[in-house]
C-alpha cells in the first residue's frame, strides 16, 4: 500500500513537471511566431501604408495582425488535440514502437505494475490546453500588430 501511494505521488509530480514544460514549449512556439509576424510585417510595409493611405485605421490595421494570430492559434490548437488524441489512443502502438526501437521499455512492469498504459481522457484538460495555445497565439500576435498599426504611412510607401 505505502509502494502504491509513494508511486502514485510520483506520477502526480510528473504530470505537473510536464504540465510546466509543455506550457513553456507552447511558450516559445508563440514567441516563434511572434517572430514570424514581426517579419511579415516588415516585409508587408507597403502593403501596410497602401491600407493607412486609403483609410485604414491603425486599430484596423492591428485587427488584420492579431486576426492572423487567431487563425494560427485555432488552427493550432485543433491540430494539437487531434494529435493528442491520435496520441493516446494509439498509446501502447506507439511505446512498444518505441522500446522495439531503442530496446528499453518505456514503462517496465516490474516498475509501475501495468500491462498496457492507462488513459483518462479529461475533455476539460483537452479545452483547456487548446485555450492556452489560442491565448498565447493571440498574445504573441499583439506585439506584431501594435507594430504594424504605430508604422508611418509615408515611410512604408517609400521602402521596396
Amino acid at each position: 500500500m505505502d509502494h502504491n501511494q509513494r508511486l502514485f505521488a510520483a506520477v502526480a509530480v510528473e504530470r505537473r513537471v510536464m504540465s510546466f514544460l509543455l506550457f513553456f514549449v507552447m511558450a516559445v512556439a508563440a514567441l516563434g511566431l511572434s517572430g514570424t509576424l514581426i517579419t511579415v510585417t516588415v516585409q508587408r510595409a507597403r502593403v501596410i501604408g497602401t491600407l493607412a493611405a486609403i483609410g485604414a485605421t491603425p486599430g484596423q490595421i492591428a485587427t488584420i495582425f492579431t486576426l492572423y494570430g487567431v487563425v494560427v492559434g485555432v488552427l493550432g490548437s485543433l491540430a494539437g488535440v487531434a494529435g493528442a488524441w491520435l496520441a493516446l489512443v494509439n498509446r501502447n502502438g506507439i511505446a512498444n514502437l518505441i522500446a522495439k526501437a531503442t530496446g528499453q521499455e518505456l514503462f517496465p512492469p516490474e516498475i509501475y505494475h501495468f500491462a498496457s498504459l492507462p488513459v483518462k481522457y479529461d475533455a476539460g484538460v483537452f479545452l483547456g490546453v487548446a485555450a492556452a495555445g489560442l491565448a498565447l497565439s493571440v498574445l504573441a500576435a499583439l506585439l506584431p500588430a501594435w507594430v504594424a498599426a504605430r508604422t508611418e504611412p509615408a515611410a512604408n510607401l517609400k521602402r521596396s
